[in-house]
């Protein structure tokens, strides 16, 4: 049983989000009288730019990846990146991220979520506590982690 799963998920909000910042802060730099425009003014346009670019660039797509021994979630081009180990897995199971809960990296109600937008997602549980990953393949990542559980084995 040497297979692998892997699944790339495409959000719509952090380029949204992004987009936002980027016309607001050009906005800004526009109504900026042209002889004021110096280092302060310029800062108002490439910082929150920048910021915005990372942050888009980081949390517009997501791919799970399982194997034999972990599952890894990556995001963007794989600057960020967190590994678990299928066994510290004590149960997995289907839920759904309603948008409030945002989309990122972030914490809500006790339960670390990692992803990047709204809709189906996988809750594991472990010994050090609760995890969601944001999946547009809910049912097959569910499905191939309750396979290699210990208890399945």
């Amino acid at each position: 049983m040497n297979q692998t799963y892997q699944r790339t998920q495409i959000g719509w909000a952090a380029p949204a989000l992004g987009g936002a910042i980027t016309l607001v802060a050009g906005r800004l730099f526009y109504i900026v009288p042209q002889s004021r425009l110096d280092m302060g003014a310029a800062l108002l346009f490439y910082v929150p730019v920048g910021l915005a670019l990372l942050y888009v660039v980081n949390f517009t797509v997501a791919t799970v990846s399982v194997d034999e021994k972990e599952l890894v979630v990556a995001f963007g081009p794989g600057l960020v990146s967190f590994r678990f180990p299928l066994s510290a897995i004590r149960s997995v199971r289907v839920v759904y991220n309603p948008w409030y809960y945002g989309w990122g990296i972030l914490r809500r109600g006790g339960v670390r979520i990692y992803s990047v937008g709204f809709g189906s997602a996988v809750e594991l549980e472990t010994a050090a506590g609760k995890v969601r990953i944001g999946t547009s393949d809910a049912n097959g990542l569910f499905e191939f982690i309750q396979r290699r559980l210990p208890e399945n084995l």
